[in-house]
Order: structure tokens, then sequence, then C-alpha cells
């Protein structure tokens, strides 16, 4: 962190650690009901004047019951320097990359039949961009693009 500590307040600390007692815990996860007749990922973005985010939601059907559950998210601080200014319809955008992202690799993980994967974003802005056939270079990053 950038406070040295002096040779005691080591040996201190040291000890200190040695003595915790920390049980592993473990925090059962049920996703799916089994047995489960579709299942759907549904991805969440939005994005702010300080940072984005992304959430996955798995949607599961079992005998005309549903049932959603958040398998996973990421978020990011907008960056305080850089070259290019982002705006909060760029952060849409990049939110929106992020989520694609997210749901890739949660499908990937999951190894399961998904039968519907939808992207939900409140930024007409952004939607448009990416319902437009090349998006402009000064709206975006290359890796978008």
């Amino acid at each position: 962190m950038g406070y040295p500590l002096s040779e005691m307040e080591q040996k201190i600390w040291e000890e200190f650690i040695k003595g915790w007692q920390i049980p592993e815990i473990r925090l059962p996860r049920r996703v799916l009901s089994s047995p489960f007749e579709a299942i759907q990922l549904h991805t969440f973005v939005d994005a702010s004047t300080s940072a984005y985010a992304a959430a996955v939601y798995l949607r599961s059907e079992s005998k005309h019951r549903f049932q959603a559950n958040l398998i996973f998210s990421k978020n990011r601080l907008k960056p305080r320097k850089g070259g290019k200014t982002l705006t909060i319809p760029r952060m849409e955008l990049i939110a929106i990359l992020i989520g694609v992202r997210a749901t890739d690799y949660v499908q990937k993980e999951l190894k399961l039949p998904v039968s519907q994967i939808h992207i939900w974003s409140d930024s007409q802005i952004a939607l448009s961009w990416v319902k437009s056939p090349t998006i402009p270079a000064h709206v975006c990053p290359e890796e978008i693009r």
C-alpha cells in the first residue's frame, strides 16, 4: 500500500496472521430447477457518468414455472485518464460490449442448451450504433468495431 512497516511491526503482523483460524465457508447456490425445459440468458447493461456495467441472468422454465437468477456481473469505473473523452453514449456502447462478452463467457462455461439470448439496454443511441453496418471511428474504440 505504500506504507512500509518496521521490522518489529512486520513480525507482530505475521504472528497476528498466524493466529487466524478462518474456516472454509461454502454457500451452495442452486441455479437451475431440475428438470428444465428451456434456458434463456438475459443480459442487462447500463452506464452512467462514472461507471458502466453488465449483469447476466439465467432464466429457466420448468413445468410452466419460471425462475431467474443472477449468474454473472461485471462493472468498471470510467477511466480518469486517457485519450478520448468517454461520453455516456460511448460508455453505454462499452457496456454493451462487456455484456456481450459476459454472455458469451457464461454460455461457454454453463455448457447447457440455451434457447434464447437477450441483451437489454436503455440507450437508444448505443443501440442505433450497434444496428448500423459500421460504427464511425470517432464513436468507439477499435475493439468494438
